[in-house]
């Protein structure tokens, strides 16, 4: 079973970055790090120090603008952006996917308000854009927390698994196992986030989370992969047989030759609120997706 263990504690966040493009986007980045609905002592606090990062430009200066960006460590870049980009900031986001392309790197876009209408086809730049990126994820409202959520948690088990994994109850990996698990490159993430309050409710809340995927109209038959976000607070004494049975559930719910990952988040110990999360993020071909 494929199990990426991370430490309790938040390392370098510059591996996975994530820039709001536009005003959409900037509003997207600076809701991303600054409320979180969950309780302090979840590894989601980790977005709470790390500050927003965006990109707004009327006219021109894009090249300019696009060579102050550090992407020097970056290993996924996350673009948020919205229909509402000027010419200068499309051409400023094509330029960060081409200078991740460069270096052997991934371009993910989160596209604010793709469900509310179709994406360009046409040859414009910016359905060059949407058709440029690794992978897509549609994000009808952010400030809903139900939207929000599941891409917070994907993106700090994105910035935690760049750490080198702990072999504690399985083997070590990292990033790289996340993009081949998910099989980057012209696909489309689904995501969904289910909370529980004790360790019993965990075959039950993955339960939830599959019906949940099969009443969006998402078959897990087609997907490529999908990888399991889990956080859950000390005092639930999970156990390697609990974990890898999430796993096993998974990888049966999948198709033939559709990888699977789990990501088992840490945190330190704290009173409170108990309440555990799970994230599934599922990987899907991107004409399939549209398709729906």
């Amino acid at each position: 079973m494929n199990i990426l263990h991370t430490p309790a504690d938040s390392g370098p966040s510059g591996a996975v970055r994530l820039i709001g493009i536009g005003a959409s986007g900037r509003r997207l980045v600076q809701r991303f790090h600054s409320h979180i609905e969950t309780p302090l002592h979840t590894p989601l606090a980790d977005l709470l120090d790390q500050k927003p990062s965006y990109i707004e430009i009327d006219a021109g200066e894009a090249v300019h603008v696009v060579e102050q960006v550090d992407l020097e460590n970056a290993c996924i870049l996350c673009l948020a952006f919205g229909f509402d980009m000027t010419s200068a900031e499309i051409e400023a986001a094509m330029l960060l996917v081409w200078r991740m392309w460069g270096r052997g790197a991934h371009a993910v876009g989160i596209v604010l308000g793709a469900n509310n209408r179709p994406l360009p086809h046409d040859g414009s730049m910016f359905g060059i854009l949407c058709d440029s990126i690794d992978a897509r994820i549609d994000i009808a409202d952010p400030t809903e927390a139900a939207q929000l959520a599941p891409l917070q948690w994907f993106y700090v088990g994105l910035q935690r698994s760049v750490l080198e994994g702990l072999a504690i109850l399985g083997p070590a990996w990292d990033h790289s196992d996340v993009v081949e698990t998910l099989d980057f490159g012209q696909v489309q993430f689904e995501l969904l986030t289910q909370p529980l309050d004790e360790p019993a409710q965990l075959d039950a809340a993955m339960v939830a989370v599959l019906e949940d995927l099969s009443d969006r109209g998402i078959w897990l038959e087609q997907a490529l992969g999908a990888v399991l976000v889990l956080w859950a607070p000390s005092e639930y004494q999970l156990t390697v047989r609990t974990v890898r049975g999430l796993g096993r559930t998974l990888g049966e719910a999948l198709g033939e030759g559709a990888l699977h990952l789990t990501i088992r988040l840490r945190s330190r110990p704290a009173v409170g609120d108990q309440t555990a999360y799970l994230t599934l993020v599922v990987s899907l071909p991107r004409a399939t997706a549209a398709h729906r």
